[in-house]
Formats: C-alpha cells, sequence, structure tokens
C-alpha cells in the first residue's frame, strides 16, 4: 500500500513538473511572437537566455539579436515582455530614453548657466532595473 500511495505521489509530482515547464513554453512563444512584431526583420530574430520570471504577472525575459535596415545584425539585446499589459520594452530603447532625458536636462542648465541636476543613472531607474536587471 505504501508503495502505491508512493508511486502515485512520483507520477503526479513529475506531472506538475511537465504542466509547468509547458505553460512556461507557451509564454516564451507569445512573448517570442510580440518581440517578433516588434523587429524591422522579425524572421531573422535569434533569441538566447529566454525564461519566464517569477514576478506574479509572470514576465518573458530574454536577448534577441536581429537584422537591422541595412541587413546587418546589431547584436544581443536584452527584452523584457509584459503578456498581460501586451508590452515590450528593449533594453537598448530603455537607455536612449535615459540618455535623452540627460542630454536635455544638460542643455537646459547650459542655458541657464546652471549644474545639472536630475542626472538619471540608469542603476538608479527603478523601471531599468525592474525590466534588465533583477531577474536576470
Amino acid at each position: 500500500m505504501k508503495i502505491k500511495v508512493l508511486f502515485i505521489a512520483v507520477v503526479m509530482a513529475v506531472m506538475a513538473v511537465n504542466i509547468g515547464y509547458c505553460i512556461d513554453n507557451g509564454l516564451i512563444e507569445k512573448a517570442k511572437i510580440s518581440v517578433r512584431r516588434s523587429l524591422k526583420d522579425p524572421e531573422s530574430a535569434r533569441f538566447r537566455d529566454v525564461h519566464v520570471g517569477k514576478e506574479t504577472n509572470r514576465p518573458v525575459r530574454g536577448e534577441v539579436n536581429a537584422k537591422n535596415s541595412f541587413g546587418g545584425y546589431i547584436g544581443f539585446n536584452k527584452f523584457f515582455v509584459d503578456l498581460k499589459r501586451n508590452k515590450v520594452f528593449f533594453e537598448s530603447v530603455k537607455l536612449k530614453e535615459i540618455e535623452d532625458w540627460n542630454n536635455a536636462v544638460r542643455e537646459a542648465s547650459k542655458a541657464l548657466g546652471e549644474e545639472p541636476k536630475n542626472i538619471i543613472n540608469p542603476m538608479e531607474n527603478k523601471e531599468y532595473r525592474h525590466y534588465f536587471v533583477e531577474g536576470w
């Protein structure tokens, strides 16, 4: 009797792991579709290190390399996909937003003859850290 109970427990544990694996694979495939839709050449997308996050909204993180308008690969870029909000975030875009903000602050400060204030360090930016540092 104990052997039957143990056998059933083992089978159920294996099934639970397989179900979790299938769910994660489904989320990953949906995320890859969303990332491809954001690219200039979706068919050229090469993915690596793609995984489902542990957060309650189950985001998908990974890296993608794809061709640009000139047909050359641009190098791997981190991405974060929030499937519940249907949003895709790329690290290069977020860093560009921060850089543009910092440049605008510097220009405004220069025009006013003041020292720049409110310069953003990406590692101190909550959104950047959440998407591209934590959970990797």
